[in-house]
């Protein structure tokens, strides 16, 4: 709770905030993908969708921030078991996948259905 925007994201410096904050003026809503920090120090990948909101003459920045981690670990796994499963064809294609998602995974058997 005592963490700023700038404990969250390291990338992010005071003119990268201005830069954000007058793109979501302009736009209203903005949606982008970022790494932050935890309390621990450990960086996670995260998608940011910022709103710009006036009300009663004053700006405000209202952010919702989602972990995106595991989105990201299966695109990754999915783009790795197409590139490693592409010159297979027919059954071979099936023996392949499942022998490449057991060695991913660290179990001994796997079944695709």
């Amino acid at each position: 709770m005592k963490m700023s925007v700038f404990d969250l994201n390291p990338s992010l410096d005071r003119s990268k905030w201005d830069k954000k904050w007058d793109e979501t003026r302009q736009k209203i809503q903005q949606t982008l993908e970022t790494q932050h920090r935890n309390k621990n120090g450990l960086m996670y990948p995260v998608e940011v969708t910022n709103n710009f909101i006036e009300h009663a003459g004053v700006e405000y920045f209202c952010c919702t921030v989602r972990n995106i981690y595991k989105r990201k670990l299966e695109e990754e796994l999915l783009r790795t078991i197409s590139e490693r499963t592409a010159s297979t064809t027919g059954g071979d294609y099936f023996r392949e996948l499942t022998k490449f998602i057991a060695s991913i995974l660290n179990v001994r058997y796997s079944m695709v259905g």
